[in-house]
């Protein structure tokens, strides 16, 4: 894994798409849990929980201004490492008010994709 991330980080096209694509994954994922909460009874841990995952995604996409300036403004399929992260995650559809913990796993779901 280490080699792995080595040769990312020393391409700062490739790291950029990285860190895009990890961001819109975060995006992706905050959009789903405020789609499928209930739109009376939220607790604090969803809310929290959909704030985080949002956090992320600004935290990631500041990174790559650091690498490379306008180098992923959106996330467009050429800015990303395979747009099939993104069809991944917009596919996946829950039920409304579903609270399940499927969202801890989307992120290493979506790794076997990114692969």
């Amino acid at each position: 894994m280490e080699t792995l991330i080595d040769k990312i980080v020393a391409n700062p096209k490739l790291h950029s798409k990285w860190l895009n694509s990890l961001s819109m994954m975060e995006n992706v994922g905050a959009k789903k849990i405020k789609n499928c909460e209930d739109p009376v009874f939220v607790s604090e841990m969803i809310l929290k929980h959909a704030s985080e995952e949002a956090r992320h995604a600004y935290f990631l996409k500041k990174q790559i201004v650091k690498i490379e300036e306008n180098a992923c403004p959106t996330y467009e399929k050429q800015y990303l490492i395979r747009h099939r992260s993104f069809y991944f995650y917009s596919e996946i559809q829950f039920p409304p008010n579903w609270n399940g913990c499927i969202f801890f796993l989307l992120p290493f779901l979506s790794i076997l994709w990114l692969n």
